[in-house]
């Protein structure tokens, strides 16, 4: 087992206008697809935290997962 804790991270505290609140489902997704590969996994939403990120990182953390949104004016060429 190359990773032991895994610390998945939502950073957003703000959606974006045409979807609203949507739980992290890319973060969910890689989550539950590792999930028998490690010992434990955080996931943290900080739309719903009022700490900062760097507070739930613990020294037993292996590895860090951070969530990123596309741009909403994103275009393919």
């Amino acid at each position: 087992m190359k990773y032991k804790n895994v610390l998945c991270v939502y950073p957003y505290e703000k959606e974006l206008k045409t979807i609203g609140f949507f739980p992290p489902l890319g973060l969910e997704y890689i989550a539950s697809a590792i999930e028998n590969m490690v010992e434990s996994i955080k996931i943290i939403d900080l739309r719903y935290e009022r700490e900062s990120f760097s507070s739930f990182i613990e020294d037993k953390t292996d590895l860090v997962l951070v969530s990123h949104n596309w741009d909403p004016c994103f275009k393919i060429c």
